[in-house]
């Protein structure tokens, strides 16, 4: 208990939760995708879960814990806020590893403020154990010491850092070294000594005596932090989301915290506890946690054991029937099957790695693409942008020049804003040349394309001045995408307010309160398209992860629903492209007509959707890519026609890039429905048909129906196929 007097305030603890890691050695459960700590293995709730409610409410008298903060990826938003509803989310583009999380939650944290940083897929049996050793801790990190937690071993393990400890008797200790995961036998002469307690990762400090630590020991890893956080942090994360921005976190070295600054700093005070502790590390760890039958075995799901000791065996897919195996783990999904003696469980991450290797056909891909997708941008870079009317060019002739006399879309500008931010984040190495573009359409977006209702005009002139004043749905989601893209790759605020401004809009003039989703914009027509909805989709999808607010989400969601109940019709399996403006089909052949691109694009953002939210879409996105494979496809080529009609008959013979580069994104997101081999096939043909012919940095744009190029410009707005394509393999 802690000796404060009665009178005295409580000291307020605010947990925070560190949710990266892969959870590997509990493949194939546990991917990189859906980490342990978002699996119910152990009770009723998720690992996460249980671990925020370790530290909902203090049992010892004198300390509260306060709001609870969680880091993760910005890919896990939607399970982190499934699972945490009420937190406060510091979202990382990539990992960096602890370090540079832990130096994150101290700085959007008050100086005062006590942290408890908490790894989120731990077991804690007594949680009350936990509470009154940070109770102990307490008192050092008053005096500006940093505290961590060390386990009372129970036994030698291996698979555990340790700490040794400074002789002494009080309840908190000083730390004499951190020392690696030890042999069998260099474990045991630790536990001898009865000075060494395992490293649980749990730490306890002032917010600015580790942002002191850091300034003193590990000053660049304080300086990419600090520069991808926002200006004021503190103000920032009690709005509940913050996203770290990717352009300075990618200067961030990858280190432990435990490298970083435990090791050096002294001196470090730890307070060995006895708390039922597991950092449930792998299957052999699951298995002594788990409710055990009288011959020794754990099972969850549809297992059938006969003659079977000592094992555990989990299916949350096929049933499994086993019959003789002793102290074997057994572990099956709707993927992958798993089967490791129990001694070697330690060798499941190996299997793990060999699963989530790329195959050769796609390392072969993600070479090529990453080739193809540079030159792009060095071309386009270039030979893209009128430096002497402003804005980007519509397109370029079949050498290069770009047709100057040509009019410009609105939505080509915002699409080549969209891929130069994004050439930042997939890594070409040209990155100032990139932001400049940026920076320059952005400028434009913002002058020269708007109108004075506040929206953005249809088209431009060659002069670089309004052509066309009419205001589109379509033009819109591509400015939202691109000031939302160009926000939370390069932390510009203008590519926010640009967005912000454009949804403004659309909401203010087209919203449909009565049928849904937006009208098509000013002109005065009576046809509705599903594609602009499509586009509002991503651009909501983009939106959100710029911003992390849910507001945007939600409307994504409105979107989805529109889809379920208009937009695809199940009875068929088709998407339909235009409609009469009460939602109902168009008449007549328009009515008819059936788009494979846009049937791989929905399906492509309904993953995107999925992956955020946790819903599942799976069966739409698959019915959408058999029908587009199966009416769409040509039958003596790789490709897919332009357009077909519901009743199968083609519509247009032709065959554009972008409908072949929709379909390669679709299959390399859904595994489940084609092999390897078959995504590098359609990948080489496109390049052989599409891109080498043309030359470096240059494409054709279309085929006929007997796949000979036709003699068109190539379109600007062909790059931002290429990123959207390109980037899953990257």
């Amino acid at each position: 208990m802690s000796g404060r007097g009665l009178n005295l305030p409580d000291r307020i603890v605010r947990p925070v939760i560190l949710c990266g890691g892969g959870g590997t050695r509990l493949w194939p459960l546990s991917n990189k995708d859906t980490p342990k700590q978002f699996l119910t293995l152990h009770g009723d709730t998720s690992m996460l879960t249980q671990t925020a409610e370790r530290v909902r409410a203090s049992s010892v008298r004198g300390v509260s814990f306060g709001s609870l903060l969680a880091i993760g990826a910005e890919r896990h938003e939607g399970m982190l806020r499934e699972h945490l509803p009420e937190a406060r989310l510091l979202l990382e583009p990539f990992g960096r590893n602890s370090a540079a999380a832990v130096i994150a939650a101290a700085l959007v944290h008050r100086p005062d403020d006590y942290l408890l940083i908490l790894p989120a897929d731990h077991h804690i049996a007594y949680p009350d154990r936990l509470h009154d050793a940070v109770a102990a801790g307490l008192d050092r990190a008053e005096e500006g010491h940093l505290v961590t937690f060390g386990i009372e071993p129970s036994f030698p393990a291996t698979g555990y850092g340790y700490i040794e400890l400074e002789d002494g008797t009080g309840r908190t200790r000083k730390a004499r070294r951190f020392v690696e995961k030890p042999d069998e036998a260099t474990a045991a002469a630790y536990l001898e000594t009865g000075r060494y307690v395992w490293n649980a990762g749990i730490f306890l400090f002032r917010a600015d005596a580790m942002i002191q630590a850091f300034k003193a020991h590990a000053p660049e890893i304080f300086a990419a932090v600090t520069s991808a956080l926002p200006k004021d942090p503190v103000k920032s994360i009690a709005e509940r989301t913050v996203t770290l921005n990717p352009s300075a976190f990618a200067d961030c070295p990858s280190i432990s915290v435990d490298y970083a600054i435990m090791e050096k700093v002294s001196p470090i005070f730890a307070v060995p506890v006895d708390m039922g502790w597991s950092d449930v590390g792998d299957y052999k760890a699951l298995w002594e946690l788990s409710p055990r039958d009288n011959d020794g075995n754990a099972t969850a799901g549809t297992a059938h054991l006969v003659h079977t000791r000592d094992s555990y065996v989990r299916s949350e897919g096929l049933p499994i029937f086993t019959a003789g195996l002793s102290k074997m783990i057994v572990v099956a999904n709707d993927r992958h099957i798993m089967v490791c003696p129990m001694d070697k469980a330690q060798d499941v991450k190996t299997l793990a790695d060999r699963a989530s290797a790329p195959s050769a056909p796609l390392k072969h891909v993600r070479e090529q693409a990453r080739s193809i997708l540079y030159e792009q941008f060095d071309f386009w870079s270039r030979a893209g942008w009128d430096d002497r009317h402003g804005g980007f060019f519509e397109s370029v002739d079949a050498t290069g020049r770009p047709l100057e006399g040509a009019v410009r879309r609105t939505r080509v500008a915002a699409r080549q804003v969209f891929s130069f931010a994004s050439a930042v984040e997939l890594g070409w190495d040209r990155t100032q040349v990139a932001a400049d573009l940026v920076s320059k359409g952005l400028d434009h977006l913002l002058g020269a394309a708007r109108n004075p209702s506040g929206g953005w005009a249809h088209l431009l002139g060659p002069d670089g001045r309004i052509a066309d004043h009419s205001e589109d749905l379509y033009d819109h989601a591509f400015i939202i995408l691109a000031g939302a893209t160009a926000y939370r790759i390069l932390g510009d605020s203008r590519g926010l307010d640009m967005a912000l401004a454009a949804l403004s809009h659309i909401e203010a003039n087209w919203t449909d309160p009565e049928g849904g989703g937006y009208l098509e914009g000013s002109a005065d027509t009576s046809e509705r398209r599903a594609n602009p909805h499509m586009h509002m989709l991503e651009a909501l999808l983009a939106l959100h992860a710029g911003t992390g607010d849910e507001a945007h989400l939600n409307r994504a969601r409105d979107i989805i629903v529109l889809f379920e109940s208009t937009f695809f019709e199940p009875r068929h399996d088709i998407l339909r492209e235009f409609f009469l403006s009460d939602w109902k089909p168009a008449a007549g052949e328009r009515g008819l007509l059936v788009e494979p691109g846009h049937h791989y694009e929905w399906a492509s953002l309904l993953s995107q959707f999925q992956a955020v939210t946790g819903r599942d879409l799976s069966s739409w996105r698959h019915r959408l890519i058999a029908k587009a494979d199966r009416d769409g496809r040509s039958e003596d080529s790789l490709f897919c026609h332009n357009a077909v009609l519901a009743t199968g008959a083609v519509a247009d013979a032709n065959k554009r890039l972008w409908v072949q580069l929709e379909k390669l994104r679709a299959l390399r997101l859904h595994p489940q429905v084609t092999t390897d081999e078959d995504v590098a096939l359609l990948f080489d043909g496109i390049r052989k048909a599409y891109i080498d012919p043309a030359g470096q940095g240059l494409l054709i744009d279309e085929l006929d129906q007997d796949d000979n190029p036709l003699d068109k410009p190539v379109p600007a707005s062909m790059l931002y196929h290429l990123v959207t394509a390109f980037a899953p393999f990257l």
